[in-house]
């Protein structure tokens, strides 16, 4: 798997957060994208989550899925992985909700501060947001840093992005 980009969004999120994030992406295998005929899949490509959470678990790091964000609701978060305080949320369907999750991270401090950062790992191809301009949205985030900045600069909690090539390629919108 192809780690293009990455980048803070709000605060700093620490470079160890970073490499273990991108590390495990790369070791997901390009076959979770296509059926058994090779045919790229056009649903949501669940087995990304339990690829990077494999990944991440076999250089020692307890993972928990589907972390409950905010008591008596369903909002959760893709992976947690506690001893580094780390929220990652990863988009891989047509429809991000980039701006849920910013605030599922939010919430999730809010709830427990021992939540310190937080990981969008989104498409930097294949999606293209209508709603952003048709964007994909990587380029969406970095545009959207400023005011996300402006926004949350005395927040507690630091989020990144990083941006993965998407193997089915041509962009479809969203």
């Amino acid at each position: 798997m192809k780690v293009t980009a990455h980048t803070n969004l709000i605060g700093k999120i620490p470079k160890k957060i970073f490499d273990e994030t991108i590390s495990a992406i790369k070791g997901v295998p390009p076959s979770i994208w296509s059926d058994d005929h090779g045919r790229p899949l056009t649903t949501e490509v669940r087995e990304f989550d339990h690829h990077i959470q494999s990944n991440m678990e076999s250089v020692g790091l307890k993972v928990d899925s589907e972390q409950r964000v905010i008591d008596g609701s369903k909002f959760n978060c893709d992976i947690a992985i506690p001893e580094l305080s780390l929220l990652i949320e990863i988009e891989k369907g047509k429809l991000p909700r980039i701006e849920l999750d910013l605030m599922k991270f939010m919430a999730a401090h809010e709830n427990d501060p021992a939540w310190e950062y937080g990981l969008l790992v989104v498409p930097t191809n294949h999606i293209k947001l209508t709603l952003a301009g048709r964007n994909f949205p990587y380029k969406y985030l970095q545009n959207l840093s400023p005011l996300a900045n402006a926004a949350f600069a005395h927040s507690p909690i630091s989020v990144g992005v990083i941006g993965y090539e998407d193997p089915r390629g041509d962009a479809q919108p969203a």
